[in-house]
């Protein structure tokens, strides 16, 4: 069975869905495809820090106000460094949220298969990549739910299926790793006081990090820890291990009972493939996964997206997808990994960069003038003092 679209998208996260969205309406026929059969299903292993953009993005969406009420949190940053603050916004206005994947997820993949335009494939599976008689990417092979074998077309196939995509393998595309030599815990207590700042602090001279974000009636805390750390070795007690490292973050925060279990993520390094196939791109983690401990994977993955989407605005799909030029498609998607490099690349190599030399940028000679930088501009607008490559709206 052949299935002509415009644009197929395998996978159905944030980043696929949101350009989905964006593509149907700019007239394109989009295949949405994801493995998971349930509608409803999320990321399990996020910080959720959604920056200002993002927030911007689920006001347009008519999503935000809904999902504050269910859980989330208008928050925004508090970095203490050597007992010094440095906030992001630096005005300290919450204009960043917590909130949760499990609540978010489910409610923007909603809004994409709702988009007219948008057909969605649950449950399927990728089988094999198809190609033209020049190697160029035609479409893919999917298995449904139902054991069924569909062969879907396209000039132009987005792998958006996370940073270990499957599409990226069958395409034999490599990853490049930033190395950082640390490992990032996860877990949810209960919240028994009201608060608003997420709040971050640089220990053991910026070799390890500890982070509280308040999420209405829960609060996650998270810790990363060079792996050499005896808590992170592989086979540890990672329970009692991490009850033990947060036991004064806990008593300090006034914090309740833990929620559920530790949730553990032994590689969080930043990760890029930089080489695509013609007929086929990636956006979200499958292109670049940065590391998390800068929180800007999902504002990230939603960027690369409508990057994306911009590069394509330029281009007439037309009723059918077989008059698509791929001349058109090839111009636009060397436009979209340029506007990636320099939106998107460039600042992860910066933060990774931050990420792994802790103990320079945690030098009184840095952090003490930082400090009162940030305590002089604290009043000024936010797109005044914030560089170009942090996402904020505009």
């Amino acid at each position: 069975m052949n299935m002509p679209f415009h644009v197929i998208i395998v996978g159905a996260s944030l980043a696929g869905c949101h350009l989905a969205k964006c593509l149907a309406q700019q007239g394109y026929l989009v295949a949405l495809v994801e493995r998971r059969a349930d509608p409803d299903a999320y990321k399990v292993m996020c910080s959720h820090l959604l920056h200002p953009n993002v927030v911007h993005t689920l006001q347009d969406y008519h999503l935000y106000d809904s999902l504050v009420e269910q859980g989330g949190q208008a928050t925004y940053l508090d970095i203490q460094v050597r007992g010094r603050h440095l906030f992001y916004p630096f005005n300290r206005q919450a204009r960043m949220a917590n909130i949760e994947r499990r609540l978010l997820d489910p409610a923007v993949r909603h809004k994409a298969i709702e988009q007219p335009g948008v057909s969605f494939f649950p449950g399927a599976k990728v089988q094999e990549l198809v190609y033209d008689a020049h190697q160029r990417v035609t479409g893919v092979e999917i298995q449904t739910q139902n054991a069924q074998t569909l062969t879907l077309h396209a000039p132009l196939t987005v792998g958006a299926d996370g940073k270990g995509s499957a599409v990226a393998a069958l395409a034999h595309l490599k990853m490049r790793t930033l190395e950082n030599g640390r490992a990032a815990y996860f877990a949810y207590y209960e919240a028994s006081q009201t608060a608003t700042a997420s709040q971050i602090w640089v220990i053991d001279k910026g070799r390890s990090y500890v982070g509280v974000f308040p999420n209405g009636p829960k609060v996650l805390v998270s810790c990363y820890l060079p792996k050499a750390h005896p808590a992170a070795a592989k086979g540890a007690d990672i329970e009692r291990h991490f009850d033990q490292m947060m036991a004064t973050t806990l008593r300090e925060q006034a914090l309740g009972p833990r929620i559920g279990n530790v949730i553990a993520a032994r590689q969080t390094s930043s990760q890029y493939r930089p080489k695509h196939r013609p007929g086929l791109t990636l956006v979200g983690d499958a292109y670049l996964s940065a590391d998390p401990l800068t929180g800007v994977g999902c504002s990230w993955a939603l960027r690369s997206a409508e990057l994306l989407a911009t590069s394509l605005g330029n281009i007439n799909p037309g009723t059918q997808p077989s008059h698509l030029s791929t001349q058109q498609i090839d111009c636009a998607l060397q436009q979209y990994r340029s506007r990636h490099a320099m939106h998107l690349w460039a600042p992860a190599y910066a933060l990774a960069f931050v990420s792994t030399h802790g103990r320079l940028l945690t030098h009184p000679l840095l952090v003490k003038p930082a400090s009162w930088l940030a305590s002089k501009v604290a009043h000024r607008p936010l797109a005044a003092w914030v560089p170009a490559y942090l996402p904020h709206d505009t």
